[in-house]
């Protein structure tokens, strides 16, 4: 058995690996991360305060920028972050197994869920609300005053890390109290956790925002025009957490085999004996802690809009959250018994899967070796420099599109950037559209520089563009990546 737990262990260190060596991540939303992490830090910065703002008060989804800035260097801050993350995912899944009495060994399969959707997309906070979600669950399956106490103060770090992890984890609470509380004395004992993280988030909300269309309004119109038309999408479950790894349908069998391992699993040990739907019944009586996480997960994931004025990507999220209850179901379900052939074949399966995102990962940085700090050296930093970023996918993924940010991070410099016109951001614009543009993030579907860029002298551009000024000159990068400047603009 020790010889199993130590290859667990190594596995995990073989991933953190992979964070370490890494150069620069292909997560696709990371860059502007790491840009308000940078602006916070040099917050002081004369360059920074001209032209960025920081919300002051109560602000949500601050926990990554907050952490990676107390570090010598944002980018030294978030390796430490993401190493954080892999060790914390399939631990907190471990000691949810073992507290719920399953087979430990189902922990290996949480290894499959390291880089899901929302690593990929580069959604720092929510990727670190995962593993907190699930060790606020655990605490919630301890069922005790003091681990109800130490519940109240994770929801209002999880406000910090990300609200949406904090919603979420406000409905598991509900549904898992109901199911065990015998009376009403007995719910509220357990429910009242919710309360100060609540206030927390009512105040919040209270504040100015950048007007958009309501939340309820929207939804409204969403569900009565929208929802039944592209329920069909949510097919794709099973396929979000992986598919990256390769381009088109390919990526797309990769994920869907790697998440029936977790599924299938379950489903047969269910449909044993009696029926199905029999079994899934028994079940959730007899288990209604782990019945609670999927039965949410679920029913965010199915329910849940696609996006909300100033929220994109919604329910894509939830998608880590279902897997990893049937990874808890399954443990539950094979507490006694798991085949040697299951377990070689889940063996073989998290190698793969480790193989797969070495490749993945390396032949990222490799393509892009002149991505560097070198590239924006020769742009001053107290001139607005713009992305147009026509060339924007690795394997079928706009990985690229927000790179321009790099120009903070790296430059400390006034960049064309969407964090400050997000509608829940902290950090915000300080200087008009007419001196630093909106971010175009799709340019390249148009192949030509946005005309809202004429006064911007210096532009980063990945790509072959049609409009390109004859004087235009090319002042560092390769034919890969460009730093351009655009005399013509300033005459």
């Amino acid at each position: 058995m020790k010889i199993v737990y130590a290859l667990f262990a190594f596995i995990i260190a073989a991933y953190l690996y992979l964070i370490v060596s890494q150069t620069i991540f292909p997560f696709i939303d990371l860059p502007n991360h790491l840009a308000e992490a940078t602006i916070y830090k040099f917050s002081s910065d004369i360059n920074i305060q001209r032209v960025y703002q920081i919300e002051s008060g109560i602000n949500p989804n601050s926990f990554h920028y907050l952490f990676c800035s107390i570090f010598p260097s944002v980018e030294l801050g978030n390796k430490i972050y993401y190493l954080l993350y892999c060790i914390l995912l399939p631990f907190m899944t471990f000691i949810i197994i073992r507290h719920l009495g399953g087979n430990w060994k189902f922990s290996f399969l949480s290894l499959l869920l390291i880089f899901n959707y929302n690593v990929s997309f580069g959604f720092a906070g929510f990727t670190m609300v995962i593993p907190f979600v699930l060790l606020t669950f655990y605490l919630l399956c301890i069922d005790k005053h003091w681990s109800r106490l130490v519940v109240a103060l994770l929801l209002m770090l999880l406000f910090s890390i990300h609200i949406l992890g904090l919603l979420f984890s406000l409905f598991l609470i509900s549904v898992l109290s109901f199911f065990q509380s015998k009376n009403i004395r007995s719910f509220l004992s357990r429910i009242w956790v919710v309360l100060p993280a609540f206030i927390m988030m009512v105040l919040w909300y209270g504040r100015t925002f950048t007007p958009e269309q309501s939340t309820l309004s929207f939804m409204i119109d969403y569900y009565r025009t929208s929802f039944v038309q592209e329920f069909y999408l949510r097919s794709k479950l099973m396929v979000f957490d992986n598919f990256v790894l390769f381009a088109g349908y390919t990526g797309v069998i990769v994920a869907l085999v790697f998440s029936l391992l977790i599924i299938v699993p379950v489903l047969l040990q269910l449909a044993k004996k009696k029926s199905l739907w029999q079994n899934t019944l028994l079940f959730v009586k007899e288990n209604k802690e782990s019945a609670s996480l999927c039965m949410v997960s679920f029913i965010c994931f199915f329910f849940l809009p696609d996006k909300l004025p100033g929220q994109g990507i919604l329910y894509q999220r939830f998608s880590v959250f279902f897997l990893v209850s049937f990874i808890i179901a399954g443990s539950i379900l094979y507490r006694h018994h798991l085949s040697t052939s299951f377990q070689l074949i889940g063996f073989i399966f998290v190698i793969s899967h480790f193989v797969l995102w070495a490749d993945y990962l390396s032949e990222f940085d490799r393509k892009n070796t002149s991505f560097t700090p070198d590239l924006f050296s020769q742009v001053p930093r107290n001139e607005p420099m713009g992305g147009v970023i026509i060339d924007f996918n690795y394997r079928g993924r706009p990985v690229y599109i927000h790179f321009p940010s790099y120009n903070i991070v790296w430059n400390k410099g006034i960049t064309t950037t969407k964090i400050i016109d997000y509608r829940f951001g902290a950090i915000r614009r300080k200087v008009t559209l007419s001196s630093l543009p909106e971010y175009q993030e799709w340019i390249g579907i148009e192949n030509k520089i946005p005309e809202e860029y004429g006064n911007i002298n210096y532009l980063l551009i990945k790509g072959e563009v049609n409009d390109m000024p004859a004087d235009a000159i090319q002042i560092a990068g390769d034919m890969n990546w460009k730093m351009m400047r655009m005399y013509e603009a300033n005459d």
